[in-house]
């Protein structure tokens, strides 16, 4: 179980990569910048620092798309592909912020026993 400055700092990236991908669903794909990619990059190795693998080889997938994006034509199989990307991870992040919220709970109630 994550000590309460982890979970925190959990919940802190996992709210990150959320706004991060809700703002590439909204303004779209060709709109990122290196400052928008490097802050995904900081976010993946967040990632792999607190142990969430499965979001940090989903964002590492959609980063190495992204590189396609510079090589035109784009096609829109691959813009499907990275939108659902993008879905597939804020479900995950949306996920384990729930187990993370339930573990936490139980912990306090196991504590008030």
């Amino acid at each position: 179980m994550l000590e309460s400055r982890d979970l925190i700092e959990s919940f802190n990236i996992l709210d990150g990569i959320k706004f991060k991908l809700n703002e590439v669903l909204i303004k779209g794909v060709e709109s990122l910048s290196n400052e928008n990619l490097s802050e995904l990059i900081e976010l993946k190795q967040k990632f792999e620092t607190i142990n969430f693998s499965t979001l940090s080889q989903l964002l590492n997938s959609f980063l190495l798309k992204i590189e396609q994006l510079s090589h035109p034509p784009v096609s829109n199989d691959l813009k499907r592909e990275l939108s659902k990307d993008i879905l597939k991870m804020i479900t995950y992040a949306r996920m384990f912020e729930k187990v993370m919220t339930l573990e936490s709970v139980k912990k306090i109630i196991k504590r008030e026993d």
